[in-house]
Order: C-alpha cells, then structure tokens, then sequence
C-alpha cells in the first residue's frame, strides 16, 4: 500500500501537468508535447546506444520519466547522454522552422520541441542542464562544496523559472505550459540530491 501511495505521490505532479495543458489548452497542445517528450528520450537512448552501454530502464519520477542504468559511467559520457535529449529536441525545432510552413502540425511540434529543450536544460534537481553543470564542475571541486553549489543552484533556477513563467502568464495570457511546469516544479521541490557518479538517471 505505502508503495502504491509513493508512487501516486511521485506521479502527481505530472499528472498535473498533463491536466492543466489539456483543460487551457487542448488536446492537440498535449500530443504535440508528448511527442516532443518522447523525441527527447530518444536522444537519450541514442547515446546510450552509441556509447555502448547496456539499454537503461525507464523509472517514474516526479516531473515525468528518468532512465536509469547500473552501468558506471564517466563525467564526459554522463554528459553526452545528457545532452543528447536536447539535441534530439534542437533537430525537431530546426525540421519545425524548415518546413513548418508547408506543414503546419510540424512548426507547432517544433515549437513544443523546443520548449522542451530549454525547460530540461536549466541546472534545476533532476533535469538535464543540472547533471550537464555538475559533469563540468564535478571533477574540479569537493563534494561538500558540490553539493552546496547544487543546491544553491537549484533553489536560484526554480525560483527565476516560477517567476518568469508567472510574469509571462500574467502579461500575455498564454505560455500554459510553462506555467504548469511551474507548478510542476513547485510541488516537486524536496528531491534528495545523490552522487553523480552512483548511478546514472537522465
């Protein structure tokens, strides 16, 4: 039962999230994103598969999904794969800006794509901007003093991210995704920070 509770626990804030693009904004918005989603995590999975290292195993988590694998893995290829979401994301924005006029489903994926990029890639807990900032800072500094800078970091970026997208929110009106992820990111504030280097979770 505790198990049950922790993972609907886990799960609320996306499940949020989801509810929240779909009621403001449809469900056209929703697939275009998810699609972007599932780009990123292919990214991913890409430079796992390039790198040679065993397929991950997808594990829920507060603000979605999260690869995980066993297999040690150093700071230059932590990085690699941490940035191949994004990357994945660029590629389907620049097909959005080149054909998008022919198409235009692709400009509106390209779009959620890029948003998708630039949300994972602020050096906030659990995202992919914070393991690519530590694989760079890591190896130079303590691990008291990572730790600290971790912290310091995630607090400063989530703040300016809630706050920027409720200052969008306000003056424009639109932008209901970056302002769920806001929220999402809000409820999901007590994460337990682990050592890069035990296990890697993209």
């Amino acid at each position: 039962m505790r198990r049950h509770i922790g993972l609907l626990l886990t799960l609320l804030p996306s499940c949020l999230w989801i509810c929240a693009i779909i009621y403001f904004e449809g469900i056209y918005l929703f697939l275009c994103v998810t699609m972007a989603a599932c780009f990123h995590e292919c990214g991913h999975l890409l430079a796992f598969s390039a790198l040679g290292i065993p397929a991950p195993k997808f594990v829920p988590v507060v603000r979605g999904v999260r690869l995980v694998t066993d297999t040690p893995l150093g700071y230059r290829q932590e990085f690699l794969v941490a940035l191949a979401g994004p990357l994945a994301n660029l590629f389907c924005f620049l097909a959005g800006m080149v054909w998008g006029s022919r198409f235009p489903a692709l400009a509106d994926f390209g779009e959620a794509s890029l948003m998708t990029a630039l949300c994972n890639l602020v050096p906030m807990s659990d995202l992919d901007g914070d393991r690519m900032l530590r694989c760079l800072i890591a190896p130079y500094v303590s691990d008291r003093t990572m730790y600290y800078l971790h912290t310091c970091s995630s607090a400063l970026f989530l703040f300016l991210s809630v706050f920027g997208c409720l200052v969008y929110l306000w003056h424009t009106g639109e932008g209901t995704y970056a302002a769920a992820l806001a929220l999402a990111s809000l409820l999901s504030i007590p994460i337990k920070n682990e050592d890069l280097r035990e296990k890697t979770r993209i």
